[in-house]
Protein backbone atom coordinates (compact mmCIF):
# COMPACT_ATOMS: atom_id res chain seq x y z
CA UNK A 1 0.00 0.00 0.00
CA UNK A 2 0.91 3.50 -1.09
CA UNK A 3 1.62 6.01 1.36
CA UNK A 4 1.70 10.03 0.96
CA UNK A 5 5.36 11.73 1.88
CA UNK A 6 2.64 14.98 3.02
CA UNK A 7 -0.63 14.93 4.36
CA UNK A 8 -3.14 15.81 1.32
CA UNK A 9 -4.41 19.71 1.93
CA UNK A 10 -7.61 19.66 3.58
CA UNK A 11 -9.93 21.59 1.30
CA UNK A 12 -10.82 19.57 -1.20
CA UNK A 13 -11.42 17.15 1.71
CA UNK A 14 -13.78 19.14 2.95
CA UNK A 15 -15.11 20.17 -0.10
CA UNK A 16 -15.70 16.37 -1.36
CA UNK A 17 -17.17 15.18 2.52
CA UNK A 18 -19.75 18.26 2.27
CA UNK A 19 -20.84 17.25 -1.06
CA UNK A 20 -21.63 13.95 0.02
CA UNK A 21 -22.93 14.89 3.52
CA UNK A 22 -25.38 17.27 1.62
CA UNK A 23 -26.44 14.43 -0.38
CA UNK A 24 -26.60 11.91 1.61
CA UNK A 25 -27.36 13.30 5.60
CA UNK A 26 -26.69 11.12 8.27
CA UNK A 27 -26.71 11.61 12.40
CA UNK A 28 -25.07 14.27 13.75
CA UNK A 29 -23.48 11.09 16.21
CA UNK A 30 -21.76 9.56 12.88
CA UNK A 31 -20.65 12.78 11.21
CA UNK A 32 -17.08 12.57 13.07
CA UNK A 33 -16.32 8.77 12.28
CA UNK A 34 -17.32 8.96 9.11
CA UNK A 35 -15.05 12.11 8.18
CA UNK A 36 -12.19 10.10 10.55
CA UNK A 37 -12.96 6.78 7.96
CA UNK A 38 -12.93 8.64 4.72
CA UNK A 39 -9.85 10.68 6.01
CA UNK A 40 -7.93 7.76 6.20
CA UNK A 41 -9.03 6.86 2.99
CA UNK A 42 -8.27 9.90 1.31
CA UNK A 43 -4.31 10.04 2.83
CA UNK A 44 -4.01 6.83 1.26
CA UNK A 45 -5.40 7.32 -2.87
CA UNK A 46 -4.68 10.94 -2.91
CA UNK A 47 -6.91 14.07 -3.88
CA UNK A 48 -7.45 13.49 -7.53
CA UNK A 49 -8.44 9.84 -7.09
CA UNK A 50 -10.81 10.18 -3.99
CA UNK A 51 -12.41 13.92 -5.54
CA UNK A 52 -12.94 11.46 -8.93
CA UNK A 53 -14.40 8.89 -6.53
CA UNK A 54 -16.98 11.24 -5.35
CA UNK A 55 -18.08 12.87 -8.52
CA UNK A 56 -18.68 9.30 -9.85
CA UNK A 57 -20.49 7.76 -7.29
CA UNK A 58 -22.87 10.97 -7.01
CA UNK A 59 -23.51 10.50 -10.53
CA UNK A 60 -23.66 6.87 -11.16
CA UNK A 61 -25.05 5.57 -7.91
CA UNK A 62 -28.32 4.77 -7.03
CA UNK A 63 -27.34 4.73 -3.11
CA UNK A 64 -30.11 5.95 -0.70
CA UNK A 65 -27.95 6.14 2.02
CA UNK A 66 -24.44 7.34 2.98
CA UNK A 67 -21.83 4.77 1.62
CA UNK A 68 -20.23 2.92 3.56
CA UNK A 69 -16.18 2.96 3.02
CA UNK A 70 -16.09 -0.28 1.23
CA UNK A 71 -18.79 1.10 -1.57
CA UNK A 72 -16.60 3.95 -1.73
CA UNK A 73 -13.81 2.55 -2.44
CA UNK A 74 -15.46 0.56 -5.64
CA UNK A 75 -15.58 4.13 -7.41
CA UNK A 76 -12.63 5.03 -7.08
CA UNK A 77 -10.67 4.76 -10.49
CA UNK A 78 -7.22 2.91 -10.26
CA UNK A 79 -3.70 4.57 -9.88
CA UNK A 80 -2.32 5.25 -13.52
CA UNK A 81 1.47 4.02 -14.08
CA UNK A 82 3.83 3.01 -11.35
CA UNK A 83 2.91 4.24 -7.39
CA UNK A 84 6.04 5.59 -5.98
CA UNK A 85 7.26 7.03 -2.60
CA UNK A 86 10.47 7.87 -0.57
CA UNK A 87 11.45 5.94 2.55
CA UNK A 88 10.37 7.95 5.87
CA UNK A 89 13.15 6.10 7.40
CA UNK A 90 15.82 6.88 4.69
CA UNK A 91 19.03 8.04 6.55
CA UNK A 92 20.12 10.30 4.00
CA UNK A 93 16.69 12.13 3.53
CA UNK A 94 14.49 11.32 6.21
CA UNK A 95 11.94 10.90 3.62
CA UNK A 96 11.45 14.01 2.52
CA UNK A 97 13.85 12.88 -1.20
CA UNK A 98 15.93 15.79 -0.95
CA UNK A 99 19.40 15.56 0.34
CA UNK A 100 21.74 18.08 1.78
CA UNK A 101 25.22 18.61 -0.45
CA UNK A 102 26.14 21.68 1.42
CA UNK A 103 25.03 22.72 4.77
CA UNK A 104 24.03 26.39 5.27
CA UNK A 105 27.46 28.21 7.01
CA UNK A 106 28.52 31.77 7.47
CA UNK A 107 30.90 33.49 5.16
CA UNK A 108 33.58 35.34 6.62
CA UNK A 109 31.74 38.72 5.72
CA UNK A 110 29.15 38.24 7.56
CA UNK A 111 26.45 37.06 5.36
CA UNK A 112 25.09 33.45 4.78
CA UNK A 113 25.44 30.74 2.25
CA UNK A 114 22.73 29.04 1.55
CA UNK A 115 22.83 25.29 1.89
CA UNK A 116 22.40 23.21 -1.51
CA UNK A 117 20.89 19.83 -1.93
CA UNK A 118 20.01 17.25 -4.11
CA UNK A 119 17.75 14.26 -5.32
CA UNK A 120 18.27 11.53 -2.74
CA UNK A 121 20.82 8.62 -4.44
CA UNK A 122 19.91 6.46 -1.44
CA UNK A 123 18.87 2.69 -3.76
CA UNK A 124 16.68 1.85 -0.64
CA UNK A 125 14.79 5.22 -0.59
CA UNK A 126 12.58 5.43 -4.01
CA UNK A 127 10.19 2.69 -3.78
CA UNK A 128 8.07 1.62 -6.66
CA UNK A 129 4.75 -0.10 -7.03
CA UNK A 130 3.66 -1.39 -10.61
Amino acid sequence: MATRESRPSTALYEKCMKKMLDNWPVEAGRTEGILETFREVYDEVGEDRFRRGVQDIMQSSEIKFFPPVAVFRGYIPAPIGRTWWRNPECPDCFGTGWQEVTPQFRKPDGTWQDREVTRCRNANCLKVEA
